[in-house]
């Protein structure tokens, strides 16, 4: 890793960049940054979290495919960006529950091993029961309590 303050000719700052070999990509990666007080870990981890977010967005938006959802409105975009994060996120809530190869999964993933699955919706006055075919992936929504899960609805 090197660590060094940098100037460029029109910013009147001093900058900071780091250079991170090793970080599991065939380039060191290049952070640049104007903040002069924490420590290169920090920083390092900082950019990590904010690059897994982005790829999570990423992943979510060609999962669900967000290009489908907005017409041509520019203002919708923010809207069909955040139901898409929410829909992410309301599938990895089942794959950690289930954990093994969904704790860490992408979307696409836990649909293909958890939700693509046929079966029908019941809905009673104050019950929805969902019913599954049996399928190999089974054993891992038993073991997580799902077929004994009772959810009260508002």
């Amino acid at each position: 890793m090197v660590d060094e303050i940098a100037h460029l000719q029109d910013y009147p700052d001093p900058i900071r960049q780091l250079l991170v070999k090793n970080s599991g990509h065939d380039k060191p990666a290049v952070l640049i940054t104007n903040q002069m007080e924490r420590a290169p870990r920090e920083l390092i981890d900082r950019c990590a979290r904010r690059i897994i977010s982005e790829n999570i967005i990423r992943n979510a938006i060609n999962f669900f495919h967000m290009d489908s959802l907005s017409p041509v409105v520019p203002i919708r975009i923010n809207v069909d960006v955040q139901l898409t994060v929410m829909a992410s996120v309301l599938y990895r809530l089942p794959g950690a529950r289930v954990g093994k190869t969904c704790a860490n999964a992408e979307a696409q993933t836990i649909f293909r091993h958890l939700a693509r699955h046929p079966g029908k919706v019941i809905i009673i006055r104050d019950e929805i029961i969902v019913q599954l075919r049996v399928c190999a992936n089974d054993n891992y929504l038993i073991a997580a309590g799902y077929p004994d899960s009772r959810q009260k609805i508002p």
